[in-house]
């Protein structure tokens, strides 16, 4: 089995395989290359959606309603469609999504990785999955694959810093557009959606050095808050075949791939992984939990399906006891992290028995706000968990819904990555124990999951109802009235 891709764009982010002349006015050179190539590309992808509008009429016309629905190979026989999910357990509000003031649900899911890791491949699988779910489904092109094609290709080792800096913020700037553009088709198309996007605007500072990434951010007035965290509501990291599954890695199905060394190619890909540690929801592929690329098309599809709110195994959430000393906890030097400031609260209970806590979470004096709404297990055990983005008004409106018989929490909160595993520590700040949990969202196996050797490891509490953040708020809260 070979993973066959497009022309990979690696090299268009990095710095080796780019070619363009360098030298006055590349600048305008390029935004008019990436203009042309933008406005194309979204000229067919209007006319796309207008025949694809029309077949799906005439189909539905012409077949009856009764057709089976087509199913991948270890589904159940029936799911229930993700819009009709969201209808029956959530209430009005929470079928808004906050950043787009849509009536329906619309997810933002990046779609990002390392070279010959099969990146467009799943984008294909996605999309039909998706749509046999009942969701319609919009693709964001790469910006640098529209620049490769635009000729707007250019050599980054002959650039100055200055130029390196420019070009990398002409390539976000214009992503960002177009993944601003097809949400709003999303929205005018009025059902729920998920809006794919091959790459995110994060990937280029694997490309910089921080130095030169930091002053882009500073020259544009953004920070990583906004870009990494705000944007996605999802970031799914596929790891390149050069790391698990070196015989299918290969040079020939790509004409620009440069990675011809394998240790480059794993390199490239950590690198891109790195760029987006502290994302909330960040899911690493790897190629060695279960073998054959079918299966790891699977894992995403299963990925996103938590995200959107499908019921789920336990396997992908576990949780664990940590000790820690007193004072700043502080990770080996080799180990990329990112700290927050985190302050979680519980709205009142609904009668159905679903929890909802509304979380602030700031870095830098930046913040977003999200909603999780946890549903009781269901007959079979799995679990269905709800996020959602808000604003900082529904925040605050909700803030005013608060469960007062509950402490509200504040924590510390630590993202890291460890062998391609993203980690969660909470350090909880208030109350009379310092409690210190790690938590896990992955679905590897009890044998596959290797905790980080650095941690005091007391004991796993995944289905310890003590330490969930209800139970601990409850504990606090009686702890302040003694």
């Amino acid at each position: 089995m070979c993973i066959r891709d497009r022309v990979s764009t690696q090299s268009t982010w990095g710095k080796e395989k780019m070619s363009l002349s360098k030298g006055k006015g590349f600048e305008d050179k390029t935004l008019l290359y990436l203009g042309l190539a933008t406005y194309a590309t979204l000229g067919l992808y209007i006319a796309y959606d207008i025949w694809d509008k029309y077949r799906r009429r005439k189909a539905k016309k012409d077949q009856p309603e009764s057709r089976p629905r087509l199913q991948s190979e270890n589904e159940p026989a029936e799911q229930p469609e993700l819009g009709e999910v969201r209808r029956k357990t959530m209430p009005a509000l929470q079928l808004r999504h906050s950043s787009t003031g849509s009536e329906f649900p619309i997810f933002k899911i990046c779609i990002t990785g390392g070279p010959c890791a099969g990146k467009t491949s799943a984008l294909s699988f996605l999309n039909e999955k998706l749509s046999e779910r009942g969701f319609k489904v919009f693709t964001v092109p790469e910006t640098p694959t529209l620049t490769m094609q635009g000729g707007g290709m250019i050599i980054m080792g002959n650039l100055t810093q200055d130029k390196i800096i420019r070009f990398q913020t002409l390539l976000i700037k214009t992503q960002m557009n177009m993944e601003d553009y097809f949400v709003d088709l999303a929205i005018l198309n009025g059902q729920p959606a998920v809006v794919l996007c091959d790459r995110g605007v994060m990937d280029p500072s694997a490309y910089m050095t921080p130095e030169q990434f930091q002053a882009l951010l500073d020259e544009q007035g953004w920070n990583k808050v906004s870009l990494r965290d705000r944007r996605y509501d999802l970031v799914i990291h596929m790891v390149t075949a050069a790391d698990g599954a070196e015989e299918y890695y290969t040079l020939a199905n790509n004409q620009a791939r440069y990675e011809n060394d394998l240790s480059v190619a794993i390199e490239t890909d950590r690198k891109t992984q790195n760029a987006w540690v502290g994302h909330p929801h960040l899911m690493i592929i790897d190629n060695t939990t279960e073998k054959g690329f079918d299966k790891k098309l699977s894992r995403v599809l299963e990925s996103i399906g938590k995200a959107l709110g499908l019921p789920t195994a336990s396997k992908f959430f576990r949780k664990f006891l940590i000790q820690i000393d007193a004072g700043e906890f502080k990770l080996p030097s080799d180990i990329r992290f990112e700290r927050f400031q985190v302050e979680e609260m519980f709205l009142k209970k609904e009668r159905t028995g679903a929890t909802s806590s509304i979380r602030k979470r700031g870095q830098n004096g930046n913040y977003t706000y999200s909603q999780t709404t946890r549903l009781p297990p269901n007959e079979k055990g799995e679990r269905v968990e709800i996020k959602r983005q808000l604003s900082a008004r529904e925040y605050l409106t909700l803030y005013n819904q608060r469960d007062e018989s509950l402490m509200i929490l504040h924590k510390e909160r630590i993202t890291f990555l460890v062998a391609s595993q993203p980690y969660i520590l909470d350090i909880f700040l208030n109350g009379s124990d310092r409690l210190a949990i790690l938590r896990v969202e992955t679905d590897k196996s009890d044998t596959n999951l290797k905790l980080p050797p650095f941690l005091n490891i007391n004991r796993e509490v995944t289905h310890d109802d003590a330490f969930s953040s209800y139970a601990i708020a409850q504990r606090g809260a009686t702890e302040k009235k003694q």
